[in-house]
């Protein structure tokens, strides 16, 4: 009776390696094709039901024109963005806030101020950087339809900013590790992203550092439902 031949360990370990590798590879394209014809859009901020606005402060009525211009409109060079509905609020004296969401999938895509240029109703025009000392909110200064306007993005730390370079770091959570990263690069997640509330107005008494403004845009951030 002849001896039944054994593999060698080595050829066994091989073989293995090949099967999880290619599984690896499988899953990895699974998640790839997803991405590319069915993605994941990030999850956006979700306003609450009534706003903590400041005295006199109120929802508009019927859409006047900014609001029609602002409605259904997105920019449409990457599909890691998305721009929620905008809230318009207004005030009897002339007053007007807009508060838009906006959220992105990589936090490297992550820029404000370029997004506001793609929506017609919110492109300030001349825009100039503000920082204000010395609680470093930065807003930017500009006109809309011919009037002085201004906007930054409030994070969910309640601190606002304009520019990428400073809004980033107040949108980026602590390091996942690399294994977080590699499991989220294969199986996206609808409940991963990154968002801020765009805020526009023509009262710059609601996005300055006085009192009332620290107030609003801290009532505004922890009533807000943001993404983890």
């Amino acid at each position: 009776m002849g001896s039944m031949k054994s593999c060698p360990p080595g050829l066994v370990l091989r073989s293995q390696q090949r099967w999880l590798f290619a599984g690896l590879g499988m899953a990895f394209g699974v998640g790839l094709v997803q991405q590319l014809v069915f993605p994941v859009l990030p999850p956006q901020a979700k306003l609450p039901p009534t706003l903590p606005l400041p005295n006199g402060w109120q929802p508009a009525g019927a859409p006047d024109e900014l609001a029609k211009e602002i409605a259904g409109s997105g920019p449409g060079w990457s599909r890691e963005i998305r721009v929620g509905v905008s809230h318009r609020l207004t005030q009897a004296s002339g007053g007007w806030l807009v508060i838009t969401p906006i959220a992105a999938r990589d936090l490297k895509a992550f820029d404000a101020e370029r997004i506001s240029r793609f929506l017609p109703g919110l492109r300030l025009q001349g825009a100039k950087i503000l920082t204000l000392s010395p609680e470093q909110r930065q807003l930017a200064v500009g006109r809309l339809q011919g009037a002085p306007a201004y906007q930054s993005c409030l994070s969910p730390r309640g601190t606002m900013a304009a520019e990428q370079k400073l809004l980033r770091p107040l949108l980026s959570p602590p390091d996942p590790g690399f294994r977080t990263k590699a499991l989220q690069s294969l199986v996206p997640s609808s409940d991963r992203g990154y968002a801020c509330l765009l805020l526009t107005t023509n009262r710059l008494a609601l996005l300055d550092q006085s009192a009332a403004a620290r107030q609003f845009s801290t009532r505004l951030a922890q009533a807000t439902v943001w993404p983890q």
